[in-house]
C-alpha cells in the first residue's frame, strides 16, 4: 500500500470523520450511476454517521497517518445482525452495513481490509450468510469476494423518487 494503515474498530467520536469518508465516497463515486436530482436528495441521509453502528462494536475504520498522532479516517465499514431499514434479526444471517473508501484512496485494499474483517468476525460469531444492499458501482466490489445478486430493489426518497440498489448475499 505505501501508507502506514490500521484497521480499528469505530467509536463515537469517529462520527464527523465517518460522515466526511461517505460524503466523499457517495458524492464522487456514486455519480456515474444515479440521476443526479435523486442523488443529490439521496446523500444528505446516506452520508451521515450512524450512531447505532458506531457503537456496535462491529463497525470499523482504517486510518492512514496515526504514527503523527494524526490518524486520518479513509475508509469505513462494518456488519451487524440486524438488517438495514427494520432492524429485524435472522439466526445464522447478518448485513453488510455503510462501506465507503474516501475517493481520494480508492484502489488501496482499505475496504477489502474492512470486508475480510467482517466476514471473519462474523463467522467466529455463528453468522453463515453475510447480506447487503449494494449501490449500482458498489456491486463488482461486493461480487469479488463472493457476493451474487439476489435481488434488485429501491430506497424511497422523499417520498417521490427512488434510488436502485443490489440485494447481494454470499456464504462465509
Amino acid at each position: 500500500m505505501g501508507e502506514d494503515f490500521r484497521l480499528r474498530v469505530a467509536h463515537d467520536a469517529d462520527a464527523g470523520a465517518v460522515t466526511g469518508v461517505l460524503s466523499s465516497a457517495y458524492t464522487r463515486l456514486m455519480a456515474a450511476d444515479y440521476d443526479p436530482a435523486v442523488l443529490a436528495a439521496a446523500l444528505p441521509a446516506m452520508t451521515q454517521a450512524q450512531p447505532d453502528l458506531l457503537a456496535s462494536g462491529t463497525y470499523y475504520v482504517q486510518e492512514v497517518g496515526q504514527e503523527t498522532g494524526q490518524g486520518q479516517v479513509v475508509a469505513c465499514g462494518g456488519w451487524t445482525r440486524q438488517a438495514p431499514g427494520h432492524g429485524r434479526v435472522e439466526d445464522g444471517v447478518a448485513h453488510v452495513r455503510h462501506f465507503g473508501t474516501h475517493a481520494d484512496w480508492t484502489r488501496r485494499g482499505l475496504a477489502a481490509g474492512i470486508l475480510d474483517r467482517c466476514k471473519r468476525e462474523a463467522r467466529a460469531s455463528g453468522v453463515h450468510t453475510l447480506q447487503c444492499f449494494s449501490s449500482l458501482g458498489a456491486e463488482a466490489f461486493y461480487a469479488a469476494f463472493g457476493f451474487t445478486v439476489t435481488g434488485r430493489t429501491s430506497i424511497a426518497i422523499g417520498g417521490t423518487m427512488t434510488l436502485p440498489m443490489v440485494a447481494m448475499g454470499t456464504r462465509i
